[in-house]
């Protein structure tokens, strides 16, 4: 069972790029947290510099940044890439690491994802 977990992306990563996707998409925006509704906790993000579409953000629960020129996004924690395409209203996204798609959108304040990998569909509050 632990090879099966550490082949899918985690949610930890998942979630900052929640928080990524919701800076992006509304710059103007001082964001700080992310509710996790699978988790039910709120996590902590800060955006540490932007630039045209150059972002970097920091994730205090993974201790790393996440970030870079889109549509590269480099995650440090796993040192690895995460091409982000937004179409809009919606993202689309490859995590290089798992070789895997993710789709996502954000209505109000909410960032909902869907993984392929997993077939699940995860939901964040963005505030």
């Amino acid at each position: 069972m632990r090879f099966i977990n550490s082949i899918i992306m985690t949610d930890e990563k998942r979630r900052c790029l929640a928080f990524l996707y919701a800076s992006i998409i509304r710059p103007t925006k001082s964001y700080r947290n992310v509710y996790d509704y699978q988790q039910g906790q709120y996590h902590f993000y800060r955006v540490t510099s932007r630039n045209g579409d150059n972002i970097m953000v920091f994730d205090y629960t993974r201790r790393s940044y996440m970030g870079g020129n889109r549509p590269n996004i480099y995650d440090y924690k796993s040192a690895s890439y995460i091409s982000f395409q937004q179409i809009k209203p919606e993202i689309s996204c490859f995590d290089y690491e798992k070789g895997s798609f993710i789709r996502g959108q954000m209505t109000a304040s909410i960032v909902s994802f869907f993984d392929y990998e997993t077939g699940k569909y995860y939901k964040y509050l963005i505030t």
